[in-house]
């Protein structure tokens, strides 16, 4: 008890991921807009492969970490 956290977000995403969610939620993207905490889906796909691969990088330093955590 108490080892393990609560986590929701897509630390696991693609640029291809990111392209369709982008596409399919376009108009609800920019019916939240002007918000802080939105983002412009051109400001999304900026540098985009580049930032999948850090993020990917950061998934797999945590996805290894939980299920070790698991393990005990």
């Amino acid at each position: 008890m108490g080892r393990h956290l609560g986590l929701q977000c897509h630390i696991e995403m693609t640029p291809e991921l990111v392209r369709s969610w982008v596409r399919a939620g376009t108009g609800e993207i920019n019916h939240a807009l002007p918000a802080a905490s939105v983002q412009r889906p051109a400001q999304i796909l900026i540098n985009l492969p580049e930032r999948a691969a850090r993020l990917n990088r950061i998934a797999d330093v945590l996805y290894t970490r939980w299920i070790q955590g698991l393990k005990h």
